[in-house]
C-alpha cells in the first residue's frame, strides 16, 4: 500500500467520479482505475461500488477512508514540520521585551541564542506588559519577556528571574543610613513612581494600601534613569527591583535600602497556547529552560520601572 493510493481513494470518495477525479489530479482515468483496483486486490475487499452513473463507497470503503484521512493528515503534518526545520535558519522570531529586562541577564540570554542559531533573526519590540500581551494575542509577537504573568487560559508562562523591591533615597535623606526599612514608615514620604496608567503603579499602590496608607506621588516617570536622577536631587524616594537599583544607583550619591515586608518581583517568558509552535520558538523556549540564571545582570542605564 502506497501513500499515493490513499490519496487516490480519498479523491475518488470526494468527487464520486473516476473521470472528475482523474481530471482534478491530472492522471488518466484508466490509470486511476487500475491503481484503485490494485489496492482493492491487495486489501481483499472492494472500496467502491461502481455503476455507469456513479461511484460510491462500500461500508468497508467508508471505514477505510476514515483511517486513510488520518494517515494523510499526519503525514502532511510531519512533512510541514520537517519543512519548518529545513527553513529554520530563514525564519524570524519576534520577541517583545519589557524595558526593565535589560537590568537582568536577558541581553546575554538573547545573544547566546543568536550565537547558536546564527542564520536566524531575532526581532525585538520594547513596550509595556499590557501592550506586549495584546500584540502576542494578535500574533504580532511570538513570545514576550514581561513582569506580569499573563492569563493562563490563553498563554503559557515560564519564570525567568525572581527579584525583590528595594527603597532608593538620596544620601541626604534621613533614612539613607538604614539597612532595612518598614513600608509603613514611608507613609509620609513623597514618591517618584511609574506613570499612573502603568500596571506597575497599580501594584505599587496596592502594596502601600495593604499596610494602611495611600502613597503620596510627587512625580511619575517611565525611566529608571530619570527617577534616580530626581532621587539624587532629594526630590523624593522610589521603589525599584534590586537589580535595577544596583544597575542604576551611584553609591556615592544614592542609598539602596532593603524593604520589610519583602515585595517580590518576577520576570517571565510567555508564549501563546498553541499546538503548532514553530521549531525556532520551541528551540528558544528550550534554550531559556537550560539557561544559567546565575549570570550577572547586564548593565543598562535607561530601563523603565518595574
Amino acid at each position: 500500500m502506497q501513500l499515493y493510493q490513499l490519496r487516490y481513494v480519498l479523491a475518488v470518495a470526494k468527487y464520486r467520479s473516476f473521470s472528475k477525479t482523474a481530471a482534478e489530479i491530472k492522471i488518466s482515468q484508466s490509470a486511476l482505475s487500475q491503481h484503485i483496483i490494485n489496492l482493492e486486490k491487495e486489501l481483499g475487499v472492494d472500496l467502491f461500488v461502481r455503476t455507469t452513473r456513479s461511484v460510491r463507497l462500500t461500508s468497508a470503503g467508508a471505514d477505510f477512508v476514515k483511517h486513510a484521512t488520518r494517515v494523510i493528515e499526519e503525514m502532511d503534518a510531519a512533512y510541514r514540520c520537517i519543512q519548518d526545520y529545513v527553513a529554520l535558519n530563514k525564519r524570524c522570531l519576534s520577541i517583545g521585551i519589557t524595558p526593565i529586562a535589560s537590568c537582568y541577564p536577558v541581553p546575554k540570554l538573547l545573544s547566546s541564542f543568536q550565537r547558536e542559531f546564527t542564520d536566524g533573526k531575532l526581532i525585538l519590540t520594547e513596550g509595556k506588559d499590557e501592550e506586549l500581551i495584546d500584540m502576542m494575542s494578535g500574533s504580532a509577537l511570538d513570545a514576550v519577556i514581561i513582569q506580569k504573568s499573563p492569563p493562563e487560559d490563553a498563554f503559557v508562562a515560564f519564570p525567568l528571574y525572581a527579584d525583590v523591591a528595594v527603597l532608593v533615597t538620596s544620601l541626604q535623606h534621613p533614612l539613607s543610613f538604614r539597612k532595612h526599612v518598614s513600608l509603613k514608615e514611608l507613609c509620609n514620604e513623597s514618591f517618584i513612581v511609574p506613570p499612573l496608567r502603568f500596571e506597575q503603579y497599580r501594584d505599587f499602590e496596592k502594596v502601600c494600601e495593604s499596610v494602611g496608607f495611600s502613597p503620596k506621588t510627587l512625580m511619575a516617570s517611565a525611566s529608571v534613569a530619570t527617577a534616580l536622577s530626581l532621587v539624587k536631587e532629594n526630590m523624593g524616594i522610589t521603589l525599584l527591583p534590586s537589580r535595577s537599583a544596583e544597575t542604576g544607583a551611584d553609591g556615592s550619591s544614592l542609598s539602596v535600602i532593603g524593604l520589610m515586608p519583602t515585595i517580590e518581583n518576577k520576570l517571565y517568558l510567555a508564549i501563546r497556547k498553541n499546538s503548532n509552535i514553530l521549531p525556532m520558538l520551541k528551540m528558544f523556549v528550550q534554550h531559556v529552560a537550560n539557561w544559567n540564571t546565575g549570570d550577572q545582570p547586564a548593565k543598562a542605564a535607561g530601563s523603565s520601572f518595574l
